[in-house]
């Protein structure tokens, strides 16, 4: 597969929003835990009796069978993988409906990933393949640029970028390392982590030279120097001479057995198996800390750490890899409880079974995750529920009845339940922010540019979070700002050179004009985005 012969413009043009942070309006959610986790207690309530799909879940959500392997997808022709593992999801350009993508953690170039699609009421609508001929892909990443980052998980594996809508075919990404991956995130300055599920493995970052292109960059392993992390450059990252990334730089910090990913608001949340624990980086000052150990919670609920995502509301769900076949949540508050069990009668005896690749859709009234072997090679299920910090999704009209399903389903295993309609209590509130630029600069002279960043000054009509990215051709992102206000009115930002190594390069340009596009990104409190770009010109000093 050759990289380089699809640009990461074309992906900006054609892709999707990802479901992450901002698609979520990140603004309005609290940050997950900041302290670690050591009581017991569910914000939902006790597990109830297993339901019909063999599932135990609090009160008020229901389950819904979305695929099974070897099966055709509901409503659809598209044969499902086998070994689903880690997934994303993506919110339709133009549309309110979403792609779920489903890595298959199958060797021997049986791997991939898949993808479903579904309408704005959460009906699947479509299924189809996004990526063949890897292997063991396991979990994922999501990037802000609305790619799926999916991660090979053996001694030569490399991670790819999947378009979500399969307009763009995929591209191996070996500047991310060639190692025996397992999952990936993105912070604000678009630098990648990734982690290696090996007892001897390492913490890894990639900084692109010019986001969101990945073809080009520094990929650096993770030291620790007391509670703090410094990077050092890994000087092999394709792994072409004898010795594997994870032993090329001495004193790199040893992660036993890497595994799920996360970035929330400036911190990067990782979990390791081998000793149970869950990791956070703070971005900004450097410094890594203990987030959860098993051994210190006694009665624990969550056992066998494995991949992570965070909510809208900031609580995390973890997947747990065999134990009881539970997915767990620890809240914003660091509370640990279990959200799900499946039934061993119907998903198999203690051991033969993982639950993988939790993630919610763009409203986070959904929630996905595979059971990676029920019915031998394993399904995806909904949950569907009151979920902390989510927005109601669309309702459907009357008049729309759902597509019909003709596939049947599984011959071994539960049928699947219907998810109760969803009704809110008054109208969801489909208006739009109004945003008026106020006051921008369209030509900022380089040198004032790199002291002072590029001041604008914004008029909105509601309480909204605020996004505003610089980026230039050649460049990748040359600034970012964010806020959230509370309520309507003016809103003064400036947009500031991103790094040092960016700010050198841009010194060494300042003779000649460069063309940039400021975007402006405006979400309100129920999910609503305006989006809207002005040209601005770097330019010289006279």
């Amino acid at each position: 597969m050759n990289g380089d012969s699809h640009t990461r413009r074309t992906f900006l043009q054609t892709s999707l929003a990802g479901a992450g942070s901002l698609a979520l309006g990140g603004g309005f959610a609290r940050n997950a835990f900041a302290a670690p986790a050591t009581e017991l207690g569910s914000p939902y309530g006790e597990l109830g009796a297993f339901d019909a799909n063999g599932i135990s879940l609090p009160p008020g959500f229901s389950s819904r069978l979305i695929a099974t392997s070897d099966q055709a997808v509901p409503g659809t022709g598209f044969v499902w993988h086998r070994a689903s593992d880690g997934m994303g999801t993506f919110k339709e350009i133009g549309g309110e409906g979403w792609y779920l993508l489903s890595n298959s953690e199958t060797g021997d170039g049986g791997g991939g990933v898949s993808a479903i699609r579904f309408n704005a009421y959460g009906d699947i609508v479509g299924a189809g393949s996004r990526l063949t001929g890897t292997s063991r892909n396991c979990s994922v990443g999501l990037t802000p640029w609305g790619t799926l980052l999916t991660c090979e998980e053996f001694d030569r594996g490399r991670v790819f970028e999947v378009d979500p809508a399969g307009v763009n075919p995929p591209v191996a990404r070996p500047a991310l390392g060639v190692f025996q991956h397992e999952a990936a995130c993105v912070d604000e300055e678009d630098r990648v982590y990734l982690t290696e599920d090996r007892p001897d493995g390492c913490l890894y970052r990639f900084t692109p030279d010019a986001a969101p292109d990945l073809s080009r960059g520094l990929l650096e392993v993770a030291i620790r120097e007391g509670d703090f992390l410094r990077w050092a450059k890994v000087p092999d990252p394709e792994f072409k001479l004898d010795t594997a990334t994870r032993y090329q730089v001495a004193g790199a910090l040893v992660c036993n057995g890497g595994e799920g990913m996360a970035f929330d608001r400036g911190v990067v949340y990782f979990s390791t198996k081998g000793d149970q624990k869950i990791w956070a980086y703070t971005v900004a000052t450097r410094k890594i800390e203990l987030r959860y150990r098993r051994d210190d919670v006694p009665g624990t609920p969550l056992r066998e750490v494995d991949n992570i995502t965070i909510s809208r509301h900031g609580d995390m769900y973890i997947c747990e890899d065999g134990d009881n076949f539970e997915m767990c949540m620890i809240t914003a508050g660091g509370r640990i409880s279990a959200v799900v069990r499946l039934d061993p009668a119907v998903h198999g005896a203690a051991g033969s079974n993982e639950v993988t690749g939790v993630q919610f859709c763009p409203y986070g009234d959904r929630m996905y995750f595979a059971a990676q072997r029920s019915f031998t090679h394993g399904a995806i299920y909904e949950i569907r529920g009151p979920f902390r910090g989510a927005i109601p999704s669309p309702v459907r009209p009357a008049t729309t009845p759902p597509p019909a399903t003709t596939t049947p389903p599984p011959a071994a295993g539960p049928t699947p339940i219907a998810p109760p309609p969803l009704t809110p209590a008054r109208p969801v509130d489909r208006t739009k922010p109004r945003v008026t630029v106020q006051s921008l600069s369209r030509q900022v002279k380089m040198g004032t540019f790199l002291e002072r960043g590029l001041p604008i000054r914004l008029e909105i009509s509601e309480p909204a979070g605020i996004e505003l990215t610089l980026r230039a051709k050649g460049f990748g992102v040359l600034g970012r700002a964010r806020t959230t206000v509370a309520v309507s009115g003016r809103v003064p930002l400036r947009v500031r050179v991103k790094g040092s190594s960016l700010r050198r390069r841009l010194r060494r340009r300042r003779a000649r004009t460069l063309n940039a596009v400021l975007t402006i990104r405006v979400t309100d409190s129920a999910g609503n985005v305006t989006s809207a770009t002005r040209a601005v010109k770097l330019i010289p000093p006279r």
